[in-house]
């Protein structure tokens, strides 16, 4: 994610191996879902998604550290990012 710390929003740029079902989502450091930029078919390559640091009902989320996913057929992984107010 770039930036990171951000505000007001970050770029998230994932590849995908082979074109399949791919989710992007977003969760607190209490494993609590805030938010799902991405979930549906993707052509193989390099992807783009921006979070603007609001949960699923438009809402801006505090200030903290955030873990956004990759999920999709062949690869998952983690990573953190910071929004800072």
């Amino acid at each position: 994610a770039y930036p990171n710390p951000f505000n007001p929003q970050t770029k998230i740029e994932y590849e995908i191996g082979s074109s399949g079902h791919a989710k992007v989502e977003i969760f607190n450091l209490k494993g609590e879902h805030v938010n799902t930029l991405v979930n549906g078919w993707h052509f193989h390559g390099l992807h783009k998604v921006v979070w603007d640091g609001k949960d699923n009902n438009g809402m801006q989320v505090p200030s903290g550290t955030y873990i956004y996913r990759l999920s999709s057929a062949y690869v998952s992984f983690s990573k953190s990012v910071t929004l800072l107010k």
